[in-house]
């Protein structure tokens, strides 16, 4: 039986400054509003410059995260995620650990 396509949706990821000011974001294409939550989430995780995030599917507001919001699923994450960083296109990726 043929598996049916993944569908990728686009999400623009704004992370934001104690001032509210929008000081970066990225556009990432992925399956699902969790899937979303999580990148922002491991995505504040990973500097110290901005407070929190906002996730957006083109006019609607997935959701917003704070910085410090939700460390049982921040250690979750770390744990079955591997390394994030900017990829050359500006993008963030992504990269799953060898263990699962």
């Amino acid at each position: 039986m043929p598996q049916s396509p993944t569908i990728f949706r686009s999400y623009r990821i704004y992370l934001r400054d104690a001032r509210n000011a929008i000081g970066q974001s990225y556009d990432v294409d992925l399956t699902s509003d969790e899937e979303a939550h999580d990148r922002a989430l491991v995505m504040l995780g990973g500097q110290v410059t901005y407070s929190y995030s906002e996730v957006w599917e083109r006019a609607r507001l997935v959701c917003t995260v704070r910085k410090g919001s939700n460390l049982a699923l921040r250690k979750k994450l770390a744990g079955r995620m591997g390394e994030i960083g900017p990829a050359k296109s500006g993008l963030w990726t992504l990269a799953r650990s060898s263990g699962g």
